[in-house]
């Protein structure tokens, strides 16, 4: 993948988070990023930037993975984009509420770079089906 391709918005409140993830994702061949501390900031970088996919951490403050979620699914310009919850939140509950609103894949911490890598690939190839 090249620095041309559209960016991945992380979407963490622990920027260390986010630079884990990043290094994941620059060892399967993704270049671009885009980061975001919390919801609020997502939507906000989102409106002038039009990533291929969102990964986001459930519990962030002021808005949450999920409100950002709600908000993405509830937009006609981003409704159809990937969006991958990573969250420590493993309750039937808040699966079930993300499944609900449109989640693209729900994945539970820690995860692995194998874990990472074989969703963030097949939800990419869906996207492109």
């Amino acid at each position: 993948m090249t620095s041309n391709n559209p960016p991945i918005l992380l979407v963490d409140d622990i920027p260390t988070v986010r630079e884990l993830l990043k290094d994941m994702l620059l060892d399967v061949g993704f270049e671009n990023f885009l980061e975001a501390g919390d919801g609020e900031e997502a939507l906000s970088i989102m409106a002038s930037n039009e990533p291929i996919m969102v990964i986001s951490d459930y519990m962030m403050s002021p808005m949450s993975g999920l409100d950002l979620l709600r908000n993405i699914r509830g937009s006609e310009l981003y409704k159809n984009i990937p969006f991958i919850m990573i969250t420590a939140v493993g309750d039937t509950s808040t699966k079930t509420e993300a499944q609900e609103l449109g989640v693209t894949s729900y994945l539970t911490k820690p995860i692995g770079f194998d874990i990472l890598r074989k969703t963030v690939l097949g939800v990419l190839a869906d996207k492109m089906k």
